[in-house]
């Protein structure tokens, strides 16, 4: 028998008592469609992280819907910053000590100003990454915004 699945946003969801479901992969996953596949739930379940990084050098943390794509012109616009741009892949990791492909919006607060587009709660149920890409995470939405408090708005295409 497995081991149960335990992460820093496992342990999170359960000092704030919100109810949630593991979905163990059976293989490590690294896009939205193979991360739906996996949890068995539709792409548009899926929340993505999306980091970018405004002129002051600050991270931003995006939550959008996987189905859709993040509309840097109204992100920009929305913050009154046109110099707002996507973290590149490369730095994630150097940045944030994350795995790009499993990054989690449970703690995300704690290092970057957190964004949401309200797409995310037309979901009643949501699926997000454990952390690691080896499980995702079922929750509803609204205890996910409980969890991740952050501005919301039309963020994504």
């Amino acid at each position: 028998m497995a081991e149960p699945i335990q992460t820093p946003v496992t342990q999170a969801l359960e000092a704030a008592g919100i109810p949630f479901a593991v979905r163990p992969h059976r293989r490590p996953v690294f896009t939205t469609e193979e991360a739906a596949e996996e949890r068995g739930v539709r792409v548009s379940q899926i929340v993505k992280v999306m980091l970018a990084v405004d002129n002051q050098g600050r991270l931003l943390a995006v939550l959008i819907p996987g189905h859709r794509r993040l509309d840097l012109a109204r992100l920009r616009q929305s913050l009154g910053d046109p110099s707002v741009r996507l973290l590149p892949a490369e730095q994630i990791a150097g940045r944030t000590g994350l795995t790009v492909g499993a990054i989690s919006p449970v703690g995300i607060q704690r290092w970057a100003q957190v964004l949401v587009d309200e797409e995310i709660l037309e979901e009643e149920f949501v699926a997000i990454s454990a952390g690691v890409p080896e499980a995702g995470l079922l929750l509803r939405s609204e205890d996910l915004l409980r969890v991740v408090p952050g501005t919301l708005g039309r963020f994504s295409q």
